[in-house]
């Protein structure tokens, strides 16, 4: 049930996102205590290369990062808001597919496509 109401508030949440009725924080070019570091040089959408850790696969991009799959065991996951200095900006599409037992995904604010 949990994994239900999570993803109904993922796909308001995006509805809502694309109409326009809240809007995503803007681009940083500072480091801060976040773990992330946005890069004034490149666009959002130069790819870079795919990666992975022990949680996540994940797409690196001039500045910022897309996670593509949820690799790990947890039930309660929480997206980073940065991987690789990157901020954390997308959750691509199937992130989550075929993971039955998971129950939670915390997303943080940094994500604005899901």
């Amino acid at each position: 049930m949990r994994r239900v109401l999570a993803l109904i508030t993922a796909a308001a949440f995006t509805v809502c996102l694309l109409s326009g009725c809240v809007e995503p924080a803007g681009p940083s070019s500072s480091s801060g205590g976040d773990g992330y570091v946005e890069f004034p040089s490149g666009s959002p959408d130069d790819f870079m290369y795919a990666g992975e850790n022990d949680m996540f696969q994940y797409n690196i991009y001039g500045t910022h990062a897309e996670i593509t799959k949820y690799i790990g065991s947890e039930t309660d996951v929480s997206i980073p808001e940065g991987i690789e200095n990157r901020k954390v900006t997308v959750i691509g599409v199937s992130a989550f597919s075929d993971r039955a037992s998971l129950k939670s995904v915390h997303i943080p604010d940094t994500v604005e496509i899901i």
